[in-house]
């Protein structure tokens, strides 16, 4: 792996044929922003319009001081293709194209325009769960209206700006080694029968380690556990396009379903994981080294009875009540010393264990969860934002302004999903009135007294966690319980090891104040009360 100073990076790109104003003072700020990895994009003039081309590429640095660069992408404009319509979601994409064809898209977006491009979220909803083909299908139209009425305007850029993840909708990614010259990689998009540009086989290695090494930076910056990890670097390493890594999460009452998806670039050798999927279930866990199965009556040439397991309880009860035909829900080690849990004839279920009932016909919640490069809800707060609990999150993005905030978010577990399937989130920002950490304070919590102690537990809370405080009531009677960030209301709950709630007015200190002092304090607060009600009419 060959690393350079900003210098001799920035003659490297130059020798590549990459001639980029402004070259210098980006890579100058990625080594002084303490990241370890930036991506950098640039327009290539080219000097018409038909042949518009940026090119991305990764830098890497180390230490502040050096950097890599082993590949880099030119994007294309995506072909006014033809599609097919049809119906998706109950909404027909003809009818969507001819809102595209009502409206000019060279000025400047409105309302009505932004509905029509709403329109194709909605028409695409649910689609990470389609099959490869069907998803094709709503890709294609998607790129067709976009590209057909948008590219090459000012409109296209007003959507990327808004919607980052649209590029990929109007712009084709071509991947292409360090080593290969831009000209060359520029003449190949054209003439795709070039041959291509040899490559070393140093540069193939050092390539594969560097996005081994991302993904588990990002996996651990999502506090995904190290074992995971582990398989996900044996996955890569059997080269498929697709994977997926399960596991099964302890919770209070049940168990949570993790699943990690991993997916090839189509333009290159790079694995990302853009999603994870929770699934909450009263399923009570498995122990070690057993799992689901579910069994049908179908005989392999040993003449044993053929079985799919399963890690994940809610994608085996899935499994079970979605095929045809007569199975066996069980758990254990092997189909020899299994438990069977439920039965079904060729028509309907007919057996259910009655410790299994619940979890059998209970609710199982589900939730997906999109994640770009190791940012976005971590897995950890998934998994509490799933039991009903707040987490806070300082990275968020207005998508009308692109201004970053911070806000405590929880689900609304009880209304109905949004149009992808997944929860709707409560907010409260900063403006809400009242800073729940700061608020932390007014209670008696012997760790508040260490710094170190007390920065754990806000970052645990900030999790969604309920971590275990030594508290102290009026009598100074000290006792450990759970503590709970209660953003809503502005404060927190405390519970006992047995899940049972206490009063947390009791944990809260004395105010002391002079009696003229309380005097002025009440006075203002009846006055706040006072403008406040008549701020509310």
């Amino acid at each position: 792996m060959m690393w350079h100073t900003l210098e001799e990076m920035v003659q490297r790109i130059s020798d590549a044929g990459l001639e980029i104003d402004g070259l210098e003072e980006k890579l100058a700020g990625l080594l002084n922003n303490g990241a370890d990895h930036g991506v950098i994009t640039f327009d290539v003039p080219l000097g018409t319009q038909e042949q518009r081309l940026s090119v991305e590429f990764d830098i890497y640095q180390d230490d502040g001081k050096y950097l890599v660069w082993h590949h880099y992408y030119l994007r294309s404009p995506r072909e006014k293709g033809e599609f097919e319509h049809f119906v998706n979601n109950g909404i027909h994409s003809g009818e969507l194209e001819n809102r595209f064809l009502e409206l000019d898209w060279s000025g400047v977006m409105t309302e009505a325009h932004w509905s029509a491009v709403d329109g194709i979220e909605a028409f695409g909803a649910g689609y990470s769960g389609r099959n490869e083909t069907y998803q094709r299908m709503i890709k294609d139209v998607a790129e067709g209206l976009l590209c057909h009425y948008l590219g090459g305007r000012d409109a296209e850029r007003q959507v990327i700006e808004r919607m980052p993840a649209y590029r990929e909708l109007f712009y084709q990614p071509h991947f292409y080694w360090s080593e290969v010259p831009l000209d060359y990689a520029i003449k190949k998009i054209y003439e795709p029968k070039l041959a291509e540009w040899p490559v070393s086989k140093t540069s193939r290695m050092n390539i594969n380690k560097m996005n081994l090494e991302n993904l588990q930076a990002e996996m651990r910056a999502l506090k995904v556990d190290e074992q995971l990890i582990a398989e996900m670097e044996k996955e890569m390493g059997r080269g498929r396009p697709l994977f997926e890594l399960r596991a099964a999460v302890l919770i209070e009452r049940g168990q949570m379903d993790l699943t990690l998806h991993f997916k090839q670039s189509g333009s290159s050798e790079f694995y990302y994981m853009n999603r994870y999927e929770l699934s909450m279930t009263s399923a009570k866990p498995l122990e070690p080294g057993r799992q689901y199965m579910v069994l049908s009556n179908e005989k392999n040439d040993k003449g044993e009875n053929l079985y799919k397991s399963f890690v994940n309880a809610a994608e085996a009860m899935e499994y079970f009540k979605s095929t045809p035909g007569v199975k066996e829900l069980a758990v254990g080690k092997t189909p020899g010393d299994k438990f069977t849990l439920a039965t079904r004839d060729a028509v309907k279920v007919d057996y259910v264990d009655k410790d299994f009932k619940m979890a059998y016909y209970g609710t199982i919640r589900t939730n997906t969860f999109y994640v770009d490069r190791g940012k976005g809800i971590n897995v950890q707060q998934g998994i509490n934002l799933m039991q009903g609990r707040a987490i806070y999150r300082d990275d968020l993005v207005n998508r009308g302004t692109n201004e970053v905030y911070k806000a405590w978010n929880t689900f609304e577990l009880n209304e109905a999903k949004d149009k992808y399937g997944n929860f709707k989130v409560k907010q409260y920002g900063e403006n809400y009135g009242v800073d729940v950490i700061k608020e932390l304070a007014s209670y008696n919590i012997k760790e508040l007294e260490d710094p170190k102690k007390e920065a754990e537990i806000i970052a645990q809370m900030k999790d969604g966690h309920r971590p275990l405080v030594t508290v102290r009531d009026a009598e100074g009677t000290e006792q450990q319980l759970r503590i709970e960030a209660m953003p809503r209301y502005g404060n927190f709950n405390f519970y006992r090891p047995d899940g049972k709630m206490e009063k947390r007015e009791q944990f809260q200190k004395q105010p002391i104040f002079s009696t003229e002092k309380g005097k002025d304090q009440g006075q203002e607060k009846k006055t706040g009360k006072g403008q406040a009600q008549g701020m509310s009419v």
